[in-house]
């Protein structure tokens, strides 16, 4: 796993892509099952980031109940082993995953920012209680990193704060 998401943050840091075009199939299966032929794609227009720092968003599931785990400490021990769960995650998260994509984004030239980690935030989050950052009884989209979404909704952010977690 490990190598899985090595490579998919020393990817991005590589800051190498393309853009997709309009009329390119968005990705998220929109396309797929369409009974009648799609028009060839627009080229794509290729792409080299400049940027000399990376953000990341380390931080949010483990301080903010983003792992299915989560749900899971929650209907075996109540809220009481969800708050050990998640100390759990934060404990180990600085041997686990910040030293790793720290090396891998420095590999590639640039720093990694990790705003969730802040100590502003994580002061903030210290002091509010577990069911108000996160309800793991709601359908996914909704309960974990329910503080974070009520944020991006109010900012406006559109889908975002609805969307169900996905793997780097």
């Amino acid at each position: 796993m490990d190598l899985s998401l090595g490579m998919a943050i020393w990817n991005a840091a590589g800051g190498q892509g393309q853009i997709a075009s309009e009329g390119d199939c968005p990705g998220n299966n929109e396309c797929e099952g369409e009974s009648f032929p799609r028009p060839r794609p627009k080229p794509r227009l290729q792409f080299r980031s400049t940027a000399r720092v990376l953000l990341s968003g380390l931080g949010a599931d483990e301080l903010c109940g983003g792992y299915g785990r989560h749900a899971t400490a929650i209907s075996r021990g109540g809220w009481h082993a969800l708050t050990e769960e998640l100390s759990l995650d934060v404990d180990r998260m600085w041997a686990r995953n910040l030293g790793r994509d720290d090396r891998i984004v420095s590999d590639r030239g640039k720093e990694l920012r990790t705003a969730f980690l802040d100590e502003g935030v994580l002061e903030c989050l210290a002091g509010i209680p577990v069911d108000a950052i996160l309800d793991p009884t709601l359908p996914k989209g909704q309960g974990d990193k329910r503080i974070i979404r009520a944020i991006a909704e109010n900012l406006g952010l559109g889908s975002s704060s609805f969307l169900p977690k996905r793997a780097v």
